[in-house]
């Protein structure tokens, strides 16, 4: 499946750099020090959280007192009786708790949201944790060279994906404006299905019908759900509960350099990245597809190969001076291995 998710577009603009992994979540030494760094720092942010409401609360019980002191001080006046020296202070201050309040309340929503607003729930449960620290551990492993390890868990780099059928269309709509046929697509959710159960049930899924047998193309790859039927605008047979074995997640960092990095040094025009979560079966297929400029990218090889193309050349030229050099060597050391063999002695006929 991964020779198929990497080809050239039809229209010959793009080299599509694609794949489909499959981990365990089952973890080994190192991902239990990952999952325990990840765990660490989340927990800091709870506690910070907790410490921000602390201050807000204080803060708005400070303005609350201020309020009632600057009210009890006008008496039975309706205009105050405060002098000016009064007023500006309580003004002062007014603008000092505000100020603050305003900072506070800020820094809080923040953090509240960060907490709240989480694509894998909220952050101070540990079914949670486990999840995010899973796809950190299968990037870091697909991407050796990067660390992830510091990507915060919030919308900004990563988006919930409601369910399976949202993750078709997309994949499919997008593999078949690049050029790939429908057959092709139907054998590979039937593939990951296997793996995955990324539809549940075989009998409803509205993407995996069956491939007529008398329909060209291979027959390794028709769909092997048999009893299934093609997917009509009338279809209402299936149901949302069908959707829910597997949690999908997409990773899209706000930070378009993180993209640009992982497929350097070629010229990135588009990248998707995708997360199939399997919390029975202990799994996540890791989904990834990537355009690159195909000149940019023709660009990069042919100066690769020229530059490496030089180092041979170079290599075989440096090679050559040295055997030069040792037979130049070589052929002095005879001459002075003749030189010495003629003043040596003969003794019966040999020399010595």
């Amino acid at each position: 499946m991964n020779q198929e998710l990497n080809f050239n577009s039809s229209d010959n603009n793009y080299v599509i750099k694609g794949g489909c992994d499959l981990f365990t979540t089952k973890p080994i030494s190192s991902d239990r020090k990952l999952f325990k760094t990840i765990d660490k720092h989340f927990q800091q942010i709870m506690d910070d959280n907790q410490l921000s409401r602390s201050i807000e609360r204080e803060r708005q019980n400070s303005i609350a007192s201020l309020y009632g002191s600057s009210a009890g001080s006008t008496g039975g006046n309706q205009y105050g009786t405060w002098n000016r020296r009064d007023s500006s202070s309580i003004h002062e201050r007014e603008r000092r708790y505000s100020s603050n309040l305003t900072m506070s309340t800020s820094v809080n929503n923040v953090k509240t949201s960060f907490d709240d607003e989480s694509p894998f729930g909220p952050l101070k449960e540990v079914t949670t944790r486990k999840t995010f620290a899973y796809l950190i551990a299968v990037l870091n492993t697909t991407y050796p060279d990067h660390d992830f390890t510091n990507l915060q868990p919030s919308t900004e780099n990563f988006h919930r994906i409601n369910n399976a059928e949202d993750l078709i269309h997309k994949f499919n709509n997008l593999m078949i404006s690049l050029g790939k046929k429908e057959d092709l697509l139907n054998w590979i959710w039937d593939t990951i299905n296997v793996y995955m159960d990324v539809v549940p049930s075989k009998s409803s899924s509205p993407f995996l019908g069956a491939q007529d047998a008398t329909s060209g193309g291979h027959n390794s790859r028709k769909n092997s759900f048999n009893n299934s039927n093609p997917r009509n605008g009338n279809d209402t047979t299936s149901n949302s509960n069908q959707w829910d074995c597997c949690k999908i997640y997409q990773f899209q960092p706000s930070d378009e350099s993180i993209l640009e990095d992982l497929n350097y040094p070629y010229q990135t025009m588009w990248s998707n990245y995708w997360f199939i979560y399997n919390k029975k079966k202990k799994r996540v297929a890791f989904l990834y597809l990537t355009a690159i400029n195909k000149l940019h990218y023709s660009m990069v090889n042919n100066r690769e190969n020229e530059n490496n193309k030089d180092n041979n050349q170079k290599n075989i030229i440096s090679n050559g001076e040295d055997e030069e050099v040792w037979d130049e060597a070589y052929d002095n050391d005879d001459d002075d291995v003749i030189m010495d063999d003629e003043d040596n002695d003969v003794i019966g006929g040999i020399e010595i």
